[in-house]
């Protein structure tokens, strides 16, 4: 999905048309590169948990933070 736009969230029916597997679409990216997929998922943090999945998961959780102006603490 590295070829996704940042700024958009992903169009899963499109990328499956276009012959992307449904497999390549559910394994875990290295860090949180979706600005758009961040905002989204951060609009949802007053009433739910939120829990990254990606390989470098401790530095993917830091990068998103600090990406919505949070910091470690």
């Amino acid at each position: 999905m590295r070829d996704w736009p940042e700024d958009r969230l992903p169009d899963f029916a499109a990328l499956l048309k276009a012959g992307v597997a449904a497999r390549d679409l559910r394994v875990h990216s290295d860090g949180m590169w979706n600005g758009a997929v961040n905002v989204w998922a951060a609009a949802h943090l007053a009433w739910a948990d939120l829990e990254i999945e990606a390989k470098g998961k401790n530095l993917a959780s830091v990068e998103f933070a600090a990406g919505l102006g949070l910091r470690e603490g």
